[in-house]
């Protein structure tokens, strides 16, 4: 009984250093562990077409836990440059018009004479202190010309649509392109004149549908992703296509469609950006939106619109 007794207490000592040696273990491996010191990095956004003076938005990357509001980065030093050469300083300020969506006042680096030309190379070089310095580049894709050629209404689904024939010039090469239908919303000039002058439009995009065998299959609803197709599989100078318009996105009797040939660049952002959109974390991997700054975060790409526009009858 005694040598049992023994044999239980020894039995319960060991239990218990072992308890000990694991909790002190764990506590030392805790207190070991350093959570890296993440550098903020620059993050540069900027969709440039041909023609429309540059407009660069420059801010810093937030943690994914971070309680911080955006805030732009104004005191950064922007450099263009046009096919390798120095071509101007953008100037840093506060936007006065509403474009793609954006909040009046936002800030952002425009160009005081530089227009993107289609054909040509655009760098841009970012400085700002504490950050490190950034670079991107992209060429602007030449333009490819979209025409509306008729318009009829249809009942899809109980429901009325305007159905919109087009088409485009098929490029020799291989392009990629983005498809968008969008109100077209006036921006006044604020000269202070009695009758203020429309000096051009905001386009605000709407969804479509579309069914077509090279452009794809797409039904309208309110979480669109981004309509993108290549003319790979094209045959001939000239596409004919038709897209079709719920009648309630035609109220206001005036709209535009939009063919923008998109820059390498340009269509890797939206690609992903739509897989981003799609993608399920429970079942997937998660997805990482493309970006070409170097040393930096964001998108700087190119593009060229074509715009048509489509004047609505009476249904």
């Amino acid at each position: 009984m005694k040598n049992h007794n023994r044999s239980t207490s020894k039995n319960v000592i060991l239990m218990v250093l072992f308890i000990g040696l694991v909790i002190s273990g764990c506590q030392e491996r805790y207190h070991d562990i350093e959570l890296p010191q993440l550098k903020p990095k620059l993050v540069i956004n900027s969709i440039f077409n041909e023609g429309e003076r540059f407009r660069v938005n420059v801010s810093a990357n937030l943690g994914r836990n971070s309680t911080e509001k955006y805030t732009p980065v104004t005191n950064a030093t922007v450099n263009l440059f046009e096919n390798g050469e120095w071509v101007e300083e953008l100037i840093g300020g506060q936007d006065t018009i509403n474009i793609f969506g954006d909040t009046i006042g936002k800030w952002f680096y425009f160009s005081k004479k530089t227009l993107p030309k289609a054909g040509n190379i655009y760098r841009i070089s970012v400085e700002a202190p504490n950050y490190e310095d950034v670079i991107a580049e992209s060429k602007v894709p030449q333009k490819t010309i979209i025409h509306v050629v008729d318009t009829t209404w249809v009942n899809v689904d109980f429901e009325k649509y305007l159905r919109v024939y087009l088409e485009m010039r098929n490029p020799s090469e291989k392009n990629w392109f983005f498809l968008g239908t969008a109100y077209l919303n006036p921006i006044f000039s604020s000269s202070g004149a009695e009758d203020v002058p429309i000096i051009g439009y905001n386009k605000r995009y709407f969804t479509f549908r579309v069914n077509d065998p090279l452009i794809g299959t797409r039904e309208r609803r309110i979480k669109e992703d981004f309509p993108l197709f290549s003319n790979e599989l094209f045959s001939g100078d000239i596409y004919k296509f038709a897209i079709e318009v719920n009648q309630l996105n035609t109220d206001r009797g005036i709209f535009a469609v939009d063919l923008i040939t998109l820059s390498d660049e340009a269509y890797k952002y939206l690609q992903t950006l739509t897989d981003f959109k799609n993608n399920d974390i429970r079942y997937s991997e998660p997805v990482k939106i493309f970006s070409n700054v170097n040393n930096g975060l964001g998108i700087f790409a190119a593009m060229n619109t074509s715009c048509d526009t489509v004047w609505v009858n009476n249904y």
